[in-house]
């Protein structure tokens, strides 16, 4: 080791040696890495921690597919619907009660902690969307044998409800955050997706466009942890930091909000400045905070913020259907990415439709009139009702 490290660096990397299972020593290692000055004295140095440090990530990660396997997490919630969010907090934070206060659901729901044993589904339909909510086993500090069952749901949901009391809500938060990033699941604005697969040759092949770096830049990362053949895809608004994390496991960023439970009279005195505190630390990174008490208070409201921030996050559209020669319009809208097409429409309804389409008609109040016919690359928008006609 280089003898010009500071005395911070050299205090982490104690704690790097002492580490006891592979998580802690990962953190302390990357914890180490971000200490060592950059010169060339230490580069030799650095390069041997990244190399560790994708050992370490493979490694934790292969033990949590096996865990996956042996349990049979994969499974344990179904998607359903049309968006699955899972709701996820530590106990006694309101995860149950808002379950039961959005569905008509009735779970239990008590101040005794742990009521809930394991993941409890209810839908929720509210403006055409069919939101599949999930109720998880509460979170436990150093619950290494519950914590992989509510993690495992948070990776597989669309949209995460992290529940904070009003008692230190940022501790409670910084805690969350790091038992997802155990998981390799980080919380954004929007759903995003890095994954990385080594080649034996081939030179770097990227997939997807990422946004915040370019593919020289990604490259540079890579060979820094001795990555020089891989097939990559990405997705969505990605980082550095993520790019460098999903080395060794894929990464998954989820829209996120945050639930403020405020109903216990014991922390009504903690409300107003806690709340202020949370709210500056996640505007940051443009992730909403709701305080529960608002949510009770008008739980129709809520559920109209609901639809609309799922809408946007994950970039949906609804668009209704109508069969040809009725003016009958499905009740139900497909819920699709924005920026689909007609014929894309057409392709989820039937396939006949699909193989069969000559045109379609569109009723819409951001046309200058309607019904208007138009072809298969029409894109649709929010609320557009198609007709399709096929031979």
């Amino acid at each position: 080791m280089p003898t010009n490290l500071p005395p911070e660096a050299r205090a982490k990397w104690a704690e790097v040696v002492a580490a006891r299972t592979p998580e802690e020593k990962l953190k302390a290692l990357e914890e180490f890495l971000s200490l060592i000055p950059k010169h060339k004295g230490t580069e030799k140095l650095r390069v041997n921690v990244k190399k560790r440090i994708v050992k370490l990530r493979e490694e934790i990660e292969k033990k949590r597919l096996m865990r996956q396997r042996r349990k049979g997490e994969k499974t344990l919630v179904a998607k359903e619907g049309d968006v699955q969010v899972a709701l996820i907090g530590f106990p006694n934070t309101g995860k149950t009660l808002l379950l039961n206060t959005l569905t008509s659901i009735k779970a239990d729901s008590s101040i005794a902690p742990f009521e809930t044993k394991k993941p409890q589904p209810a839908m929720l339909l509210h403006k055409g969307l069919m939101i599949q909510l999930v109720d998880t086993p509460s979170l436990i500090e150093g619950g290494e044998g519950f914590n992989p069952t509510t993690l495992t749901v948070a990776r597989n949901a669309d949209v995460l409800f992290i529940f904070v009391s009003a008692r230190d809500p940022l501790t409670q938060y910084e805690k969350i955050l790091s038992l997802l990033d155990g998981y390799r699941i980080r919380v954004g604005s929007k759903p995003a997706l890095a994954r990385i697969k080594r080649r034996a040759s081939g030179g770097i092949k990227v997939k997807g466009e990422p946004i915040n770096i370019s593919k020289t830049a990604l490259e540079k990362t890579l060979r820094e942890y001795g990555v020089y053949h891989a097939e990559i895809y990405l997705k969505g608004d990605l980082t550095p930091d993520d790019i460098e994390k999903s080395i060794g496991g894929e990464l998954v960023k989820k829209p996120a909000l945050i639930i403020f439970f405020d109903l216990l009279a014991e922390d009504k005195k903690y409300s107003k400045e806690e709340l202020r505190k949370i709210e500056n630390i996640c505007s940051r990174n443009t992730i909403p905070v709701i305080e529960f008490s608002k949510i009770t208070e008008n739980p129709e409201g809520f559920k109209d913020l609901l639809a609309d921030f799922l809408l946007k996050k994950l970039n949906l559209i609804r668009v209704y259907t109508r069969k040809r020669g009725s003016k009958e319009i499905a009740s139900r809208p497909l819920v699709i990415e924005r920026g689909a097409t007609v014929i894309e429409v057409a392709k989820n309804i039937h396939s006949r439709l699909y193989e069969n389409f000559k045109y379609a008609r569109v009723w819409s109040k951001r046309l200058p009139h309607s019904p208007v016919r138009v072809g298969k690359n029409f894109i649709l928008e929010d609320g557009d009702v198609v007709e399709i006609v096929a031979d």
